[in-house]
């Protein structure tokens, strides 16, 4: 919408005949525009550079006047300085306007220029090529302007051919979404009979705008891929004077059909012979302009041609008169605009070459924008159990080529895939053992853990001799404890720690080991020391006890009873016969004083 109402704007102020337009008029968010003006075939006519640049821009930022700009419609070219015709544009445009920003391309008319400013360019009518590059405030290319020399189109054969396909070379190597706008003081269209090489440059601009070879004729089909816009003039004496051709539109292109014999020689321009009667019956205006410097040059044949497709964009700055028309292009990030004034209200964008009928004061050219591809993956690295792997994705113009996106992906490590653990060396009771278990997406990867040392059950410990014994005092003798173990019963002893009495540890010298015996014995010596009674003993190993109990009796008390009882003593015996002879008494009494009462 902002775009529609800057071009209506436009179009008013041109209408109006007072344009003022600056950056300041745009949106803070559009893009950038580029201004570019261009006109041709002044022919020395005062005033006229002054009316056409009238109205334009005052964010113009390039203007080239495509050739024949000073030198009379007769054979006269009289010499003149560049530096007078940008004066000329600087009158309008303002003395800043800088001259690096302007150029004149070469044409016949302009033989004796004296280019005091470094502006014109493909002097002499050869040499074609880039003749400005526009840049946007980024630094990027906003668009190319390439000059196509004067007899480098003219001449035809193997001048033109080889400059035609300088050209295509060149722009094979450019992004197709930069706008190309070529200028040539000659012509494409077959009517004056005088650009022999046309044939070769529609073919290569042709080329430029689908990217498809020898399109020459309307057999031939292709889609747009690169906006290419051709500008060119001297048409001037010709009904349609002013002419544009839409991409796609068809125009009746000249044939290269001069003799060998009549092309240039060694690069430079062949003498002109007389020409035909029936030219020389064309119009008075047409008779002046015949190029001063071609006095003998061979007869023109006649404008053989072919119709065929433009591709291109094709805009004629055609024969200006002495209104000064000026064509202006505007390029911005969507569409190109094309506008054809003379600074005053008579505003037409050209006459079309097949009907004659003016055309619209506007084209508007939707631009080429590069065509993604779907996304393709690149520099693919694949994760691992342990790394990250990474891919780029990518996207692509379809139509050139040129990478448009461009990211790289990490993919993240995947981890271990753990099988299960295998039992490489069994454990013991006295060394730990060792597994193993293997990553199942990649086999080198493997984890080892040890298995710890068997731990053992605690041995049951038994006595098979000692077990709840007595031993009496005085006796002198030593007391055996034999142990029998649950389960490798010869190293019982091997796991010998202690033996204690009433949970005192003994030492050493209170009992003796035999280990092959499997035997521990208690020394007569400490069990005296022992007192009378019952004692608890326990035998301690490192993997299991066993206890008992031991009675310590004193035989001196011992035998000191029995003597008492078998030797009658009185004391015990009168003590037992009295108690009885008192209850057999007791139990008298009571019977006799019962029967007294029966």
């Amino acid at each position: 919408m902002v775009k529609l109402i800057i071009r209506l704007f436009l179009a008013i102020a041109i209408l109006s005949g007072n344009l003022i337009f600056s950056t300041q008029a745009l949106d803070e968010n559009q893009t950038e525009v580029h201004y570019l003006a261009f006109a041709s075939d002044y022919h020395n006519t005062e005033g006229s550079i002054e009316n056409a640049m009238m109205g334009m821009p005052d964010t113009l930022e390039y203007v080239c006047l495509i050739g024949d700009m000073v030198g009379g419609r007769g054979k006269d070219a009289p010499p003149f300085a560049s530096s007078q015709i940008l004066s000329e544009v600087q009158t309008v445009l303002g003395s800043s306007f800088p001259a690096s920003n302007f150029a004149i391309l070469w044409a016949a008319h302009d033989e004796n220029v004296d280019d005091t400013e470094s502006v014109v360019k493909c002097m002499g009518g050869y040499g074609s090529g880039v003749i400005y590059e526009g840049r946007n405030d980024d630094g990027s290319t906003a668009y190319y302007v390439y000059g196509i020399a004067h007899y480098e189109m003219s001449t035809g054969s193997t001048l033109s051919q080889e400059a035609a396909q300088q050209f295509k070379d060149w722009v094979s190597g450019i992004d197709h979404t930069i706008p190309l706008i070529v200028l040539c003081h000659v012509p494409m269209i077959a009517k004056r009979a005088d650009n022999r090489g046309a044939i070769y440059w529609n073919e290569a601009l042709n080329y430029a705008a689908t990217g498809v070879e020898g399109i020459t004729s309307t057999d031939q089909t292709a889609s747009v891929i690169r906006d290419v816009l051709f500008l060119s003039g001297h048409n001037h004496s010709i009904d349609p004077a002013e002419y544009y051709c839409p991409p796609g539109g068809t125009m009746n292109i000249q044939i290269d059909s001069t003799p060998a014999s009549l092309l240039l020689q060694n690069s430079e321009p062949a003498a002109e012979e007389e020409m035909p009667a029936a030219e020389e019956a064309e119009s008075e205006e047409e008779e002046e302009d015949d190029d001063p410097i071609l006095t003998d040059r061979p007869p023109r044949p006649l404008a053989e041609g072919v119709l065929s497709n433009i591709y291109y964009t094709s805009l004629t700055a055609g024969y200006l008169k002495t209104s000064g028309n000026a064509s202006l292009v505007a390029i911005d990030g969507e569409n190109i605009i094309l506008t054809k004034y003379n600074g005053g209200e008579n505003v037409i964008l050209g006459i079309d070459p097949e009907t004659f009928a003016p055309a619209e004061t506007e084209a508007v050219i939707i631009r080429q924008q590069h065509i993604p591809s779907e996304i393709v993956i690149e520099n693919e690295t694949d994760p691992t159990c342990e790394a990250d792997g990474h891919h780029d994705e990518a996207a692509y113009c379809t139509v050139c080529g040129k990478e448009l996106a461009r990211s790289e992906i990490i993919d993240g490590a995947y981890g271990h895939d753990w099988g299960e653990w295998t039992v490489t060396k069994e454990p013991t009771y006295d060394a730990e053992g060792e597994k193993v278990r293997v990553c199942g997406r990649d086999p080198s990867h493997h984890e080892t853990e040890a298995i710890p040392t068997l731990i053992p059950e605690p041995a049951l410990y038994t006595l098979a001799v000692g077990k709840d014994g007595s031993w009496t005092k005085g006796s002198g003798a030593a007391y055996v404890l034999k142990v029998q173990r649950s389960r490798e019963d010869e190293t019982s002893f091997d796991h010998f720690q202690s033996i204690s009495v009433d949970g005192k540890v003994l030492s050493e010298d209170c009992f003796t080991v035999n280990a092959s015996e499997r035997t521990v014995i208690l020394t007569g010596g400490f069990l005296q020391r022992l007192a009378a009674g019952r004692h608890d003993v326990e035998i301690r190993f490192d993997d299991g006890a066993v206890t008992t109990e031991l009675t310590v009796l004193d035989p001196a008390a011992a035998h000191a009873g029995a003597l008492t009882r078998d030797n009658n003593s009185w004391y015990l015996y009168t003590g037992e016969f009295g108690c009885s002879m008192l209850l057999f008494a007791a139990a008298l009494f009571c019977r006799l004083r019962y029967a007294e009462h029966n």
